[in-house]
């Protein structure tokens, strides 16, 4: 994720498949080569469209690599990061 090479990548999509699989159309990720150019980096530079950001199917990063096992282990990091920020948020009043 961090690199930016993640718009409907192998996060998002993961993120996807562990609670709404049925969006996907695990077909078609499959069959998509992987797109490391950096969507981030694209949009810093001024990049007005998915095409100018190196994405022409509007995808960045490893769709084929999704699963929903990733996705449950990110939604739980996601929210263990939450949890502590708000900890931190409570322990400055």
């Amino acid at each position: 994720f961090k690199s930016g090479a993640c718009h409907a990548g192998s996060y998002e999509t993961s993120l996807v498949l562990a609670v709404e699989p049925f969006l996907v159309r695990d077909e078609v990720a499959a069959t998509l080569e992987p797109n490391p150019a950096s969507l981030s980096v694209a949009i810093r530079e001024g990049k007005g469209s998915f095409l100018e950001a190196g994405g022409p199917r509007a995808y960045f990063g490893y769709p084929a690599d999704a699963s929903a096992t990733e996705g449950e282990s990110l939604y739980h990091e996601l929210a263990a990061i939450f949890a502590a920020a708000g900890r931190e948020l409570l322990d400055e009043r």
